[in-house]
């Protein structure tokens, strides 16, 4: 039940990465890239601030529906399996994975 973090602009999930050498960046910082390779990552930060989120809607807003609450146990589960695992954090660093004390803390 991995959940991706970033998502296009048209809700589509597939942000493949391109470096534009032509161009420069802000005050010519390099490289210029379109898409983000970080939606092949894993956050594990973002299962807590979803989470979070859930919280809030259902106490301030409207109560959360069975079905929802079912699906978020299983999210629950996978998150109680993982947490220990190692991510690219809310960085999203590049290069191999680490533990990241911000992404054990959301968990």
């Amino acid at each position: 039940m991995h959940c991706r973090q970033v998502y296009g602009i048209d809700g589509r999930q597939r942000l493949d990465e391109e470096v534009l050498s032509h161009l420069a960046g802000y005050k010519g910082s390099a490289p210029v890239r379109i898409g983000n390779s970080a939606y092949l990552q894993t956050q594990l930060d973002i299962y807590g601030a979803l989470l979070d989120a859930v919280y809030l809607f259902n106490k301030r807003a409207n109560p959360i529906s069975a079905e929802l609450w079912k699906a978020l146990r299983r999210l629950v589960d996978w998150v109680c399996t993982h947490w220990r695992s190692v991510d690219n954090g809310i960085w999203e660093v590049r290069g191999p994975q680490r533990h990241f004390v911000y992404s054990k803390l959301m968990c």
